[in-house]
């Protein structure tokens, strides 16, 4: 897995300061084409560009994949909640980590924890500031905007989701505007003859008629059979005009080829399509922005944009039974979108025919279609058909931080608690002398039956049950005595020896089926159990009973507060183990950590040391922490199906001072597919094959449908990069279109101008939307044809605008920076009276999952 990045460009380059700001950001990981992905990247190099920022992200849509972004990237997605979004997961995450802003970039419906999370980070008592950027396509929810407005500094994408914000939820703080800007890099007006020769060869036998686009996903959002329609009227007067909808033909939206039909148009010279192209497999910016170009006009019959961004057709989807890849979606798939469940409606298939699967020489493997690309040792991506065994491709290593001290406290996981303990009402515990268990199987009744008789014996009170009554009689014929609930510390402090005890329970803990926690040792591994009865002793407060069958030696705690905490913690079930979070960020936390793990599941070579794990993600995360001590390891799958780390040499000896393991050697070759850098390992590519695929089943993945490079391939929607190439626009004169396409720099049309023009799409949140009205849309579209100086003169208008305001570097990122300069100088005037001395050093938090 890879968190930290490698050194930035000479692009992005920043001064060295020693005190920095500490963003913490939750959004679409900005290594992602997402549209929030693309927003996300720009805004976060933009603070880095500073030199005044240190940056965080939780990821959404990241998978621990190599990157060259200047940011520690922890992916969300992996949860056992199987949330895309991995809210439950960050919610806990996010209150362990530190940061002096943190910014939520989602939309409304998603962010439903924020209120919780907001006054949770304000009880904890460290001051921080929040900013949420948040897209309004409609007339959103009260609750949406409750979400948002429990951030201290709530943003809009444009005046249309401000006005709508402060209509539908007068009492919100009134929010600030800032619009996403234009990749005039990418999208540009290119040479007239490049121009002229690209339309002849894409377009072909088409190319001298009229050409209006459409770049959208085929939606129902998008409603492309307006646009259909529009054009068919439009024909009817200028038949020299092609439509070309740069789109799937069949997606989630229609099966346009009928829609077509119906229309009684013609797909080979009236409407055409791409080749080649569906949701799974877009096409590269380059030959998307020589389409702008080669375009006479782009037109939208979009039911409204929050603002309008590219997608990405290689975007991973959670789907009810997991995660995958939208090549792999087919139709029928139930998609999970903010917990709720939504079925696929139509797909269109890939037309690749190759696979290709790259490995490197520490047997980790990266596999995809030839188009997709990698980061290379030179910073150059290159395609995936394109890389040899003379290529080395790059693997982030880990940072850890010095420690700090951080204090768990426990009353979630316990019935009743007061300032220094935590304990149950009910069950057994260590210190009472005879268990539910053993009273069921004595009396044959059941474990309500027996808690009850407990409860009336505890209180002297008769039942008017006779099966109570008889368990209170073999109570009182034992001399049952009343239940006297361990407590247990509630405040357990989370230290480096506390680590160890986590390493030791990923290696070889159980959770008991939520009754206690077990440690399993060999009898002849007596330091380790004594170890763990020590530490268990130490921070709860609690004996240890010690159960010795054959050669095992069991370490044993019955209390339900440690499963549920070790659970929470560490994960439930060998194949679910994975590292608790702060583990992963503390260097002393982390070298303890490792050494109870390996002292459970690991094996002490002389020249190699080993470690197996069922766990995927353990398997991952233990590679990457390993990285951040600069040692190198391998991978691979054992006989019984396990995952196996090897470590050997150089790094054998990286490894023994971790583990404070006494042994040492000199006796190994220089090994010449691995280099190391400061930042990240450079590993040669060990091997590299192509096969025939079943262009219907397309996996992309690597482990469980996780590793995989997403760069390069995006589905344009966006009417900005058509002004970036100055090209007429018609757009809908809805949501935040209208603020920005004005008769000076292009045209609208009309839409809900009639209470006839609103429709609710489903599964769209029951949003009111407006629909184009048609006839107007061709009225516009006769405007652009019959007067061809006059679009001029607006794409030209539109150009200016676009290179004056809205380029993302000189326009957009000032005026972020200047949002987060703001919510810094109102943290630090109020930091007096939020903060007291010390507490930035001990956290108090309840529980972790990572």
């Amino acid at each position: 897995m890879t968190k930290k990045n490698r050194k930035p460009t000479t692009k992005f380059s920043q001064p060295v300061l020693k005190n920095k700001i500490k963003v913490l950001a939750y959004c679409d990981s900005p290594t992602c084409a997402t549209g929030f992905g693309t927003v996300s990247r720009n805004i976060l190099l933009g603070l880095y560009s500073t030199g005044r920022y240190d940056i965080d992200v939780l990821g959404i849509n990241y998978w621990g994949d190599p990157h060259n972004l200047p940011f520690r990237i922890w992916p969300t997605g992996i949860n056992s909640e199987r949330d895309p979004y991995g809210r439950k997961k960050v919610f806990k995450m996010i209150q362990q980590m530190d940061f002096d802003i943190i910014f939520f970039l989602q939309d409304t419906f998603i962010l439903d924890f924020l209120p919780e999370l907001q006054q949770s980070l304000v009880d904890r008592g460290k001051p921080f500031k929040s900013i949420v950027y948040y897209p309004v396509d409609g007339v959103p929810k009260e609750q949406w905007l409750h979400n948002v407005n429990a951030c201290d500094f709530p943003v809009a994408y444009s005046e249309f989701g401000k006005a709508e914000s402060m209509c539908v939820l007068p009492i919100m703080k009134e929010p600030l505007v800032v619009p996403h800007g234009a990749n005039t890099k990418d999208f540009f007006v290119a040479d007239k003859k490049d121009v002229m020769s690209f339309r002849s060869q894409y377009f072909g036998n088409q190319a001298d008629k009229f050409i209006f686009t459409n770049l959208n996903r085929n939606q129902q959002r998008k409603d492309i059979p307006r646009t259909i329609a529009a054009f068919k009227e439009f024909k009817k007067q200028v038949p020299e005009s092609l439509l070309y909808l740069h789109m799937a033909k069949q997606d989630q939206g229609w099966d346009l080829v009928n829609v077509c039909n119906a229309f009684e148009l013609d797909i080979t010279k009236d409407v055409i399509f791409p080749e080649n192209f569906g949701p799974n497999q877009g096409y590269p910016r380059n030959i998307v922005n020589m389409i702008y170009n080669s375009s006479d006009c782009v037109i939208s019959t979009t039911l409204g944009e929050g603002w309008g961004l590219c997608l990405h057709g290689d975007s991973s989807v959670m789907t009810v039974s997991g995660q995958k890849r939208i090549k792999n979606i087919v139709v029928g798939d139930n998609v999970v979108i903010a917990g709720d469940s939504f079925p696929v409606n139509g797909v269109e298939s890939s037309n690749h025919t190759q696979e290709f699967k790259i490995k490197l020489y520490n047997n980790q493997e990266l596999v995809g279609s030839g188009n997709h690309k990698v980061p290379t040792c030179d910073d150059v991506y290159k395609n995936l058909s394109e890389i040899s065994t003379n290529d080395w491709l790059l693997v982030d290593k880990a940072v850890l931080k010095d420690d700090a001290g951080y204090t768990y406290d426990l009353k979630s996981f316990a019935d009743t608690h007061d300032d220094n303990f935590v304990w149950n009402k009910m069950g057994f515990s260590p210190s009472v002398e005879c268990s539910i268990r053993a009273i069921m199987e004595a009396t044959k009744e059941t474990k309500k039956i027996i808690e009850t008789a407990i409860k009336n014996y505890d209180t002297n009170i008769e039942s008017s049950s006779n099966r109570v009554n008889n368990v209170i009689s073999y109570l009182e014929s034992i001399w049952y005595k009343k239940t006297q609930s361990v407590k247990m510390n509630r405040y357990v402090e989370f230290d480096s020896d506390f680590a160890r005890l986590l390493g030791y329970y990923v290696a070889e803990g159980s959770n008991e089926s939520g009754n206690g926690i077990e440690f399993s040792f060999h009898t002849k591994e007596t330091a380790y159990h004594e170890d763990v009865s020590t530490l268990i002793e130490k921070y709860f407060g609690v004996k240890t009973i010690i159960k010795i069958k054959d050669n095992r030696c069991a370490v044993r705690v019955r209390s339900s507060i440690l499963a549920k905490f070790f659970g929470d913690l560490c994960g439930i079930g060998s194949h679910n183990k994975h590292i608790p979070l702060l583990c992963m960020q503390h260097r002393d936390k982390a070298k303890e950590f490792i050494k109870g793990a390996w002292r459970g599941d690991g094996h002490f070579g002389d020249v190699e040391f080993s470690y197996s794990t069922a766990s995927i993600v353990l398997k991952e995360e233990m590679m990457w922490l390993l990285s951040g001590f600069n040692i190198f390891s391998k991978c691979n799958k054992n006989k019984v199906g396990n995952w196996a780390i090897y470590v050997n040499g150089k790094d054998y000896n990286l490894l023994a001072a971790v583990l404070d393991h006494t042994n040492s050697h000199d006796n190994y070759r220089e090994r010449s597919y691995i280099k190391k850098h400061d930042n990240f390992f450079m590993v040669k590519v060990k091997s590299t094959s192509c096969e025939e695929i079943n262009s219907t089943y397309y996996d992309i993945s690597v482990d469980s449908k996780r590793h995989f490079v997403v760069n390069g391939i995006v589905v344009h929607n966006s009417w900005i990069e058509a002004m970036a190439t100055k090209t007429p626009v018609i757009m809908p004169a809805n949501t935040a279109l209208v603020e920005n396409i004005t008769e000076d720099r292009g045209w609208l049309c009309k839409s809900g101008s009639d209470p006839s023009l609103f429709t609710v799409v489903p599964n769209d949140n029951e949003v009111i939307r407006p629909l184009v009205d048609v006839n107007d849309m061709v009225c516009q579209m006769l405007e652009v044809y019959n007067n061809p100086d006059e679009a001029t003169r607006r794409a030209e208008n539109a150009y200016n605008w676009i290179h004056a305001k809205m380029d993302w570097g000189s326009g957009v990122v000032p005026k972020w920076i200047t949002v987060f300069d703001d919510a810094y100088n109102h943290l630090s005037d109020n930091s007096n009276n939020t903060v007291d001395e010390g507490v930035s050093g001990n956290k108090v938090i309840d529980s972790e999952a990572f």
